[in-house]
């Protein structure tokens, strides 16, 4: 019989790790335009509504066998043209936020081989990231485990020993501004960030596999306790910036592009140690790597096995090159879009991480047997959920391309 985990902590560090990561960049300049007490509430509301959604997956997903993925659950409960619906916002999803993860780690990086002689190179950084982000994919197995682990580490690490040093520099005068806000455009363009900062969706399959279907407990506390820590580490985050930096500080981000670099050398520009300052930089290339590395290993995978659905087989290169090339040219044409692409990943993600959830309980409710943990709501309440999550996602589609 295999082994199951025998408490939350495992998984509370997978959903932290899972939520976490190179996106936290886009936060301060997303919710610039609304400044820290409404963004904190921002936050708050999407964690919860992010969670609830989560909590109705682990529903669904405890009445399926054990690592039953989002095609499966789709393809079976909703039918095969609202699977092509979810895997189509899927890809577009995942290749978005690859090209992101690619313009971030890019940016961070060639920040760090512009100190070195005729190192300054966007391009050379794009193919640096690409190629070792790809091998490592292409290698797999134990070693893919090994290298995800030591950047999840180091973005750890690195981000509390950074930031350690830099709260004596908070200005609580800075956070206790209220700008007056121009309508409700500012708000509803901050939600999609917010929803991408809080997409661990994905994992829940995986906690079911590491728990097992009958210790649900650990799997909801590891859910509730790893968002309720994930939102903490970003309201912390929030300080360190808007604390720090003023509005004319943020102005400079938006006009230089706000990519990761950018958002991290004005950071920089404070009187802080060079010790601070390096390890600012690490945080920065581990966070926007491991994330990288965590999102492009889904899209490889959906794309393996379409290949293999349709050829028979798939093998490893031709799926990887089709994951990082794209992306890779992509940011090389259009270096900084990192804010952009994060912004309209959330669009889309609202779709099978907000859409998708209340409808698959809804179904499984109706045609399959009770799962022994059930999210405590009836239909009326997902219902009236689905209906909220059309008329959020139309709004935020709207608003954006007003914008």
């Amino acid at each position: 019989m295999k082994q199951r985990l025998s408490g939350p902590y495992h998984g509370i560090a997978l959903v932290v790790a899972t939520i976490v990561g190179g996106g936290m960049f886009a936060l301060p300049l997303t919710l610039e335009n609304i400044w820290f007490t409404n963004g904190v509430l921002i936050l708050i509301i999407s964690a919860v509504f992010m969670l609830a959604t989560g909590l109705m997956l682990v529903d669904v997903n405890l009445r399926f066998p054990s690592g039953t993925s989002f095609h499966t659950l789709s393809r079976d409960l909703l039918g095969r043209g609202a699977n092509l619906i979810v895997g189509l916002s899927f890809v577009f999803v995942l290749y978005l936020i690859t090209y992101a993860y690619i313009s971030g780690a890019s940016s961070a990086l060639s920040d760090v081989m512009a100190r070195f002689p005729g190192g300054n190179s966007r391009t050379l950084a794009v193919i640096v990231i690409t190629l070792f982000v790809s091998a490592v994919v292409c290698k797999g197995g134990k070693l893919f485990g090994y290298i995800l682990s030591f950047f999840v580490a180091g973005k750890f690490t690195s981000f509390f020993l950074a930031t350690a040093g830099m709260v004596s520099y908070i200005r609580p005068e800075l956070l206790a501004e209220n700008p007056p806000v121009a309508g409700w455009a500012p708000f509803i363009l901050a939600i999609p960030v917010c929803v991408v900062s809080f997409g661990f969706h994905g994992s829940i399959p995986s906690l079911i596999k590491m728990y097992g279907r009958s210790n649900h407990k650990h799997i909801v506390r590891s859910l509730c306790f790893g968002v309720l820590l994930s939102c903490l580490i970003y309201i912390y985050w929030l300080c360190m910036t808007m604390g720090i930096l003023d509005k004319l500080s943020f102005e400079k981000i938006s006009h230089e592009g706000g990519n990761v670099s950018t958002v991290i050398n004005i950071v920089m520009q404070g009187e802080y140690s060079q010790s601070i300052k390096g390890i600012l930089l690490f945080f920065a290339c581990f966070a926007v790597v491991a994330s990288l590395m965590s999102a492009s290993l889904g899209l490889c995978d959906y794309i393996r096995d379409l290949i293999k659905s349709v050829k028979g087989e798939s093998g490893v290169f031709l799926p990887v090159m089709l994951t990082y090339v794209p992306p890779a040219l992509f940011c090389i044409v259009s270096p900084d879009g990192f804010v952009v692409a994060i912004s309209f990943a959330g669009i889309a993600l609202v779709i099978w991480s907000v859409l998708l959830p209340p409808l698959l309980l809804i179904r499984a409710r109706k045609l399959t047997a009770a799962a022994p943990w059930s999210f405590p709501v009836g239909n009326n309440a997902l219902y009236l959920f689905f209906l909220l999550g059309v008329i959020l996602w139309g709004v935020m589609l709207w608003t954006l391309i007003r914008v």
